[in-house]
């Protein structure tokens, strides 16, 4: 941790604005009923998956989350959120990226992100 806390202060005094660190993780489990308790809602109760993040960047940290109703968390279903907001932070010059989380290694760190991030970004 001590590592990372060190890189996420370097990112955050770079004054050329093109180094971002992303924080991501998945929340398994949130599950929807509705307001009342009626026996059958039990069985038609809805369950979601929260990606949430935060980007630390020099004076432009932001947050972000994507919900998904389903628990898959392959590469492919990691992309479908992150693109858009990795795209936005390319247009506005970032070149260098350093992703963190504390999801197990074969979510976010597996050869298909790396390939789907070279690749379409």
């Amino acid at each position: 941790k001590t590592s990372i806390a060190e890189h996420k202060d370097l990112i955050l005094q770079d004054e050329t604005g093109t180094t971002a660190l992303v924080w991501v993780d998945w929340s398994e489990g949130l599950v929807l009923r509705q307001n009342r308790e009626v026996q059958s809602a039990w069985f038609g109760a809805s369950s979601l998956s929260l990606q949430s993040g935060f980007i630390f960047r020099k004076n432009r940290s932001q947050g972000f989350g994507s919900f998904s109703e389903g628990a898959d968390h392959k590469a492919e279903a990691i992309w479908a959120s992150l693109r858009p907001i990795l795209m936005k932070l390319i247009e506005e010059g970032v070149t260098n990226f350093t992703f963190v989380s504390d999801s197990p290694v074969n979510q976010y760190r597996c050869n298909k992100n790396v390939f789907f991030l070279s690749s379409r970004c």
